[in-house]
């Protein structure tokens, strides 16, 4: 049996195993992955196990040079962000023997380059984890919430609470719900982003990157950006990834005023119900926090009566060391960008 890890295919077997595979989700796709290619803190990398010529796992990764090119060592990290991917008629057995070779591709690609990875489970990790943890990449929780569509907008509309769905109509009353159309709308939601995390104090995409997702995402109907508009100005924004059924919440934000305004609320029920009206069969909330830790975006997501997961991410620090002088360099960073 001849298996063997390779770092590129061509595009049509590529998304012949997306196709295939039931796990595959927006952050395995060419699309979503080309959008960080030649820009300056990204660097996307592929990894596919074959085996006979076909593939059968497969793990996509981001690293992130937080600093750019100053010591990237020592500030990037390695993101998977849909998590590891297999193929649908793998034993237990078999993976358990089998995807240890690509973990050891990865990590041998990545531990060099970055000083940790994260791993975000998507789906449940259960058939990996035990390939995963004894390589080293430790499963910590992380919640997150779904919403079951199938049901119908009826349905959904009426598991959400009482006071959420008052909220919701008293905020659409008030706004006006624009769909993206052109960059500058992109560049609008882009501003309403990081302006967010820097009220929260947290490095975000560049606005390359929203832009490069948008063109390439957009010509396949993968990609969904929403604005709230009052009095003429814009004041919050949502953007949904929508990929084989599901529709994944990638990033919301509101300014001061579109928080008075309860602006997220409208602007989430409002994906929720396309989506449900659209195909898809699950809303995804895109995370919940560590359970372990206090996060008021959770208990907003809460109220929208979704089921809660936990289906956590692996986290592997390549270099303790490295690890310890990048956090401290970048408790710095923060207090010199958000202060």
């Amino acid at each position: 049996m001849s298996i063997e890890v390779i770092t590129k295919v061509d595009a049509d077997r590529w998304d012949d195993f997306l196709q295939r595979a039931s796990g595959a989700n927006i952050f395995h796709t060419r699309h979503f992955l080309d959008s960080f290619r030649e820009t300056e803190r990204y660097v996307p990398f592929t990894f596919f196990l074959i085996e006979r010529e076909r593939i059968i796992a497969m793990i996509a990764s981001v690293q992130t040079k937080l600093m750019g090119d100053l010591l990237p060592r020592f500030s990037s990290r390695s993101v998977v962000y849909g998590g590891v991917l297999l193929a649908d008629d793998l034993s237990h057995t078999y993976i358990q023997k089998h995807l240890t070779k690509l973990i050891d591709a990865y990590d041998g690609t990545l531990g060099s380059r970055t000083v940790y990875s994260e791993v975000r489970n998507v789906s449940d990790p259960t058939p990996m984890t035990l390939a995963m943890t004894h390589k080293g990449h430790r499963l910590v929780p992380h919640l997150n919430y779904l919403i079951d569509l199938t049901p119908g907008e009826e349905a959904v509309w009426e598991a959400v609470t009482a006071k959420r769905r008052r909220i919701i109509k008293r905020a659409s009353d008030k706004l006006t719900i624009l769909q993206a159309s052109t960059e500058s709308h992109v560049d609008i939601f882009s501003d309403l982003v990081r302006q967010t995390y820097s009220r929260v104090r947290t490095p975000c995409f560049e606005p390359e990157i929203f832009r490069e997702v948008w063109r390439r995402l957009s010509p396949h109907g993968h990609i969904r950006i929403n604005l709230a508009e009052y009095e003429g100005r814009h004041v919050a924004t949502v953007a949904v990834l929508v990929y084989k059924g599901r529709s994944y919440e990638w990033f919301a934000a509101s300014n001061r005023e579109g928080d008075r305004l309860d602006a997220n609320s409208a602007l989430l029920w409002d994906a929720i119900k396309w989506s449900a009206n659209n195909g898809c069969s699950v809303f995804d909330f895109g995370g919940a926090g560590n359970p372990n830790k206090p996060y008021p975006v959770r208990d907003f997501k809460a109220r929208f009566r979704g089921d809660l997961v936990n289906y956590g991410r692996f986290v592997k620090v390549y270099s303790p060391w490295r690890y310890g002088l990048s956090s401290a360099g970048y408790g710095v960073l923060r207090r010199i960008l958000f202060r």
